[in-house]
Formats: structure tokens, sequence, C-alpha cells
């Protein structure tokens, strides 16, 4: 919800402000902005639980952590599926993301305004189908949330988007596509948080099955 909230004006005020102040001056607002987000980071305290079991057989250096990930995955082979899966639609939905800027700047004239609608669009959707999800709870079992939620956003959101021509048929895809972004996200987070060993003391056992 807090990624789709910051996405809903920001998109139209950009394209205003690419309009008066230029990129040069957008560029200067994008540094203030994430200097200041890196002091707050500096000066929150983040307590550090106890290490598990699990967590100490994890510790070493960047290849042992990274290769001890692999190991465990690759032995559960049902998270090992939903990584994949997860990978292989997120890499083509990154590639479809990458042409929508372009797409629709050239069948608008470089129109900033109808680029910058059409992302807020996607911040709308994305935080209605936050709120959405908290009130409902997501989908039982959390596999179908991923599944049925890359179907649902790949139809209604990036094949309309691509087959769209003009700006109403852009926004509804983009509210639609990112509409089922939340559930995606939160089935998939919900899948490895009960299935993982805890790394740290104070964590819940993994649930069998």
């Amino acid at each position: 919800m807090n990624d789709a909230a910051s996405a809903i004006a920001a998109p139209v005020l950009a394209g205003v402000l690419l309009a008066v102040i230029g990129i040069a001056g957008i560029l200067v607002i994008d540094i203030v902005t994430f200097v200041f987000a890196v002091l707050a980071i500096l000066v929150v305290y983040i307590p550090q639980p106890e290490v598990s079991a699990t967590g100490r057989a994890a510790q070493g250096s960047f290849w042992v952590q990274t290769l001890y990930g692999f190991k465990y995955i690759w032995r559960r082979k049902s998270l090992f599926g939903v990584q994949v899966t997860f990978s292989i639609s997120n890499f083509f939905f990154a590639v479809g993301m990458v042409l929508v800027a372009p797409m629709i700047l050239a069948r608008t004239g470089n129109d900033e305004l109808v680029y910058g609608a059409t992302q807020s669009a996607a911040g709308i959707g994305g935080l209605i189908g936050g709120l959405v999800l908290t009130a409902w709870g997501g989908p039982k079992p959390r596999i179908h949330g991923v599944l049925t939620g890359f179907i649902v956003s790949s139809l209604l959101g990036q094949t309309l988007m691509g087959l769209g021509q003009t700006a109403p048929v852009w926004i509804a895809a983009s509210f639609a596509g990112w509409f089922v972004i939340p559930v995606i996200n939160a089935s998939n987070q919900a899948i490895w948080q009960a299935k993982l060993h805890p790394m740290c003391r104070g964590g819940s056992l993994p649930r069998a099955g």
C-alpha cells in the first residue's frame, strides 16, 4: 500500500514539473529526497534478535550464504517451483513495463500528462487492491493468489495495455493490472514466511504441507 500510495500523485506531478523545471530540476529533487531517506534510516535503531540454529548454519561469507539459500530452496521442490514461476512471470512483466512509457508517449505525441495519469491509475489500483486485501485476508490456499493474480494481471493489465490505443484504455489497464499486485505479493510472502525456518529465535516453525 505504501508503494501504491506514493505512485498516485508523483507521476502527474512529475509531468507538470518536467515542463516547469526540466529534467535537471527533477533530478535535484530526486537526489535530495534520496539523501533524506538515507539519513532517516541511519538514525533509526534496529534491534538484532538472537540467531537461531538455522541462522547459524547459514552464517559465513556472501557466497556461503548464497549457496546455502540455493540448497535450502532446491531441497524444497514446492518452494523452488514458486520461485521459478515468480521469476519467469516477473521477467516478462518487467519487459512489458519497460515498453509502456515509450509506447504511450509515441502514440500521444509525447504527452507527459497522459503517461502520468496512466501511472497514477496504477498507484490508485494498487492502493485500493491493498485495502481490499486487508479487509479480505487473501485467498486460501495462498498459491491460488499467486497464480490467479498473475493471470488476471497479465490479461487485464499488460495485454489490455498493449492492445489499447487511447488514454482511457491505458488507464483502465493500469488500474486493473496493479489492483491484483498486492494479492500476488502478499500471497507469495505469506507462503515463504510460513514455510521457511526462522533465522532468528522467536519466530514460529514452518507449517507442514
